[in-house]
């Protein structure tokens, strides 16, 4: 992943989680300090993003709508 290698070799830290359980997730999100959110189709709207949004995490997303 070209994002992946780009990010290790910043001094950013980045975590590309992947998949979790919702009680981790939000224990992650609580404490990030941004979310990216790509998108591959389209979509309504993510309840990551409706969650993100109400712990006070600024958000990145695509707009690709739905």
């Amino acid at each position: 992943m070209e994002v992946a290698a780009e990010a290790a070799r910043s001094n950013v830290d980045v975590r590309f989680q992947g998949w979790l359980p919702r009680v981790e997730a939000l224990r992650w999100l609580k404490h990030a300090s941004v979310l990216i959110f790509p998108s591959h189709g389209p979509e309504s709207l993510s309840r990551v993003l409706l969650e993100a949004a109400v712990l006070g995490v600024p958000t990145a997303a695509m707009d690709t709508g739905g």
